[in-house]
């Protein structure tokens, strides 16, 4: 996940592990009472929770339902089948926790909107292509948006809240994608100065 974040200028640091044996939290029964019992650190601080049983919300294993919300309480949660060496094939190299991760960290999806429309602001990033589909598996390509964006310009004129995005096909190997962990690959820069500016300003000190 560090080398992920390294484009945002971003790293992270394992604290500690707790392990809590409760039936009701690993299906994700009560999620407001987990996170009360078990949330350790300030809000510059991240808490993932691993759950074993809860059913996915979004057709990508491993995300809860609720995982865009942001806010400087939300922690990062997934299913224990999705993390590093686990059973999922797919999604079981780090690819999950780095993408709800990047809900933490002030990120949208790349589909955020779901539309094509040329006042949308989608994922408030400008240099992620318009996308009103969510990716799925690891397709060759894909334009769900290809009439709408900017054409890149250099210098790039664009502020990064302009509505839209730059022109060009959607962002299948982006990690706020659905596509599998085979496709998602990277973040854009606009992403990681939104990342660096959303903990400087939001988490530390917080």
């Amino acid at each position: 996940m560090n080398r992920a974040y390294s484009s945002a200028g971003i790293a992270f640091r394992l604290l500690s592990i707790d392990r809590v044996i409760n039936a009701t939290w690993a299906s994700n029964g009560d999620d407001s009472a987990m996170r009360q019992a078990l949330r350790n650190g300030t809000y510059d601080e991240l808490n993932v929770y691993v759950q074993s049983n809860f059913q996915s919300g979004t057709s990508t294993p491993g995300i809860p339902a609720g995982s865009i919300l942001l806010g400087l309480g939300t922690p990062a949660v997934l299913r224990s089948s999705c993390i590093t060496g686990g059973s999922l094939e797919g999604y079981n190299t780090g690819y999950i926790l780095t993408h709800e991760t990047g809900h933490w960290a002030g990120l949208y999806h790349t589909f955020q909107g779901d539309t094509c429309d040329g006042d949308d602001y989608g994922d408030f990033v400008f240099d992620t292509p318009q996308q009103s589909v969510q990716g799925r598996d690891c397709p060759s390509s894909q334009d769900s948006c290809p009439d709408s964006g900017y054409t890149y310009q250099s210098p790039i004129s664009l502020t990064p809240w302009s509505p839209q995005g730059l022109a060009g096909p959607d962002p299948i190997n982006n990690y706020m994608d659905y596509t599998n962990e085979y496709c998602s690959t990277t973040f854009t820069p606009a992403q990681g100065l939104r990342i660096f500016n959303v903990i400087q300003l939001l988490r530390n000190g917080a």
